[in-house]
């Protein structure tokens, strides 16, 4: 069992050790500058271990248990002056940062520095062990050296130094992340070190019970809450860090696969991943000996834009190379990759045009007559718009509105096949042609026959409802009149089941001064029944209309012609 539980004598010695590192002084000072001199420098050299010693030199870890024993054993002195120090040593330290940051020799910004300004949640568990670590060498006398390995595990005037680079270079976002970090190390050093110093029977006397735990909550709850936030936020970085590297490697092994697959013995040297928010940036060096052009590049963005599911822009640079074994120069050589990339395009192009007939075509055949003859692609426009013709024999003209709709069945054909929107430019020709055969013209709508003896009828019909109008009403006129064999729907009206009779319907319109009765319109029908020897309906479109002068009722003009009844 690890024993932590300090003497009197041994608690005396502690606190009056602690109380010294975190006095500031002027060594803490001296020590202070030193150790962010070699920081800044080392980490301009983007030298790991330069930068190692800063950790060393820094004295930043002596007032951090300061604050913390002075919590335990409730020395507000203790405690102020611990926080003069931390205060003093930052601000010192992040105005040299930003001081060798304005000189005009600094180097562009390594690794050593863009890790510190990129913290995660590995950070502040780093610095929860740094702390337990620390505060348990510091209650036990015999492992004071390693007092050494915890500066080295907790980074504190590293993240410093790059933040007064970064505010240097006006980069505020980094600045900020690099202080994040600071803050979060403190915090977790301050807690996890206040834990061992609890258990090392350093607190000052309470009595156990309630007022115990309020009395840690109160001292404690503050920073606990901030370092949880501080975790959050370290999470949400670590999620987001994890998932664009995961992104940038996704892109980098799909480029490198269809850079070897688009022509034989290229390579992908080299790739930068940028990640927007409305899209990815590609920058990628390929070493071949055929050069990629717009064609090649558009392959490539379409397969990473299906790989990512966003957005893609491709910059390709190619670097000329040429491979030789013992029997001479490998691969192919231009003429022959010429060749077989005009016939990859073609063999691409008849793919698509198929695809696009058979579309048009099922389109068409809504269109009675219309045939498609040939569909081909035209230059691309100067708007970057894919341009097809459409041949069409037809019987009837084809509408911008239906070539609108034709245009829109091409681009989804192509954004189907290609996985991303093509912009379409769709022309059709249209060729005007006549289908027929022995009983008419195919296609085209034929004129209505009347069934025979249909003119007969209507006129012995016309002639019996006018002679009848005119003896029942002065002034009525039939306007209008029809017929046609049909079902007599009345049976069902009238609340009658079974099949309908066929009988002769006959419609007419009629102006009258006066509207006929019910008992008219039987009388009609009747008649018009014995007349034509068959039963009839009749169907009356009566409205009230007279021409009336000084002579009385007029009638007759059916034929726009008015003649004065005598």
């Amino acid at each position: 069992m690890i024993q932590i539980r300090l003497s009197q004598k041994e608690r005396k010695e502690l606190i009056s050790q602690l109380r010294n590192m975190a006095h500031p002084n002027i060594s803490f000072y001296a020590l202070m500058v030193l150790a962010t001199l070699i920081a800044a420098f080392g980490l301009l050299a983007n030298s790991t271990a330069v930068v190692i010693g800063a950790m060393l030199v820094a004295p930043l870890m002596g007032p951090i248990f300061g604050m913390t024993l002075a919590l335990v054993i409730g020395d507000r002195k203790l405690f102020f002056d611990s926080l003069l120090a931390e205060a003093t040593g930052v601000v010192l330290a992040i105005l040299i940062g930003a001081l060798i940051g304005s000189l005009p020799i600094v180097p562009i910004y390594g690794s050593e520095i863009l890790s510190r300004t990129q913290p995660t949640l590995f950070d502040a568990v780093i610095a929860l062990a740094s702390g337990l670590a620390g505060g348990y060498v510091l209650v036990n006398p015999k492992l004071n050296s390693g007092i050494a390995g915890v500066a080295i595990a907790t980074a504190l005037v590293p993240p410093l130094a790059v933040c007064g680079l970064e505010i240097a270079a006006a980069e505020w976002a980094a600045a900020g992340s690099a202080f994040i970090l600071f803050i979060t190390n403190v915090f977790a050093i301050l807690l996890s070190a206040a834990a061992v110093f609890l258990l090392a029977g350093l607190e000052k006397v309470h009595e156990e019970g309630p007022s115990r735990w309020l009395h840690l909550a109160r001292t404690f709850g503050p920073g606990l809450v901030a370092l949880i936030g501080l975790s959050i936020l370290l999470w949400i970085r670590l999620v987001d860090i994890v998932s664009r590297d995961n992104m940038e490697d996704r892109i980098r092994t799909r480029l490198a696969e269809q850079v070897s697959q688009l022509v034989r013995g290229a390579e992908l040297d080299s790739c930068e991943v940028a990640i927007r928010p409305d899209g990815i940036d590609v920058q990628g060096v390929v070493l071949s000996w055929s050069v990629f052009d717009d064609y090649r590049v558009q392959q490539l963005e379409g397969s990473l834009e299906a790989a990512c599911g966003k957005p893609v822009r491709l910059i390709v640079r190619t670097y000329s190379t040429h491979d030789y074994d013992a029997a001479g120069k490998k691969f192919w050589d231009e003429d022959e990759e010429l060749r077989e990339l005009q016939r990859q395009r073609a063999e691409d192009d008849r793919a698509e045009i198929s695809l696009i007939k058979d579309a048009l075509q099922q389109y068409l055949q809504q269109l009675p007559g219309a045939v498609l003859s040939e569909v081909y692609r035209d230059q691309q426009r100067d708007n970057g718009q894919l341009a097809f013709t459409a041949e069409v024999e037809t019987t009837k003209p084809i509408n911008p509105q239906q070539v609108g709709e034709m245009q829109q069945i091409v681009a989804d054909t192509l954004s189907g096949k290609r996985g991303q929107a093509a912009p379409v430019y769709l022309r059709v020709r249209q060729d005007s042609v006549r289908y027929a055969d022995a009983t008419g013209y195919i296609f085209e709508p034929q004129e209505n026959k009347l069934p025979e003896g249909y003119n007969d009828m209507k006129e012995l019909l016309y002639n019996a409802l006018v002679m009848r109008l005119q003896q029942l009403q002065n002034g009525a006129t039939l306007d209008d009149l029809g017929h046609r064999s049909g079902a007599d729907m009345r049976v069902y009206e009238n609340g009658g089941n079974g099949p309908a009779r066929i009988v002769r319907i006959v419609q007419a319109t009629v102006y009258s001064p006066a509207l006929f009765s019910t008992e008219d319109v039987s009388r009609f029908e009747a008649e018009l029944a014995e007349i034509t020897g068959e039963p009839v309906w009749l169907q009356f479109d009566n409205f009230i209309r007279a021409y009336i002068d000084s002579n009385g009722y007029q009638r007759g003009f059916t034929s726009g012609q008015i003649n004065q009844e005598n």
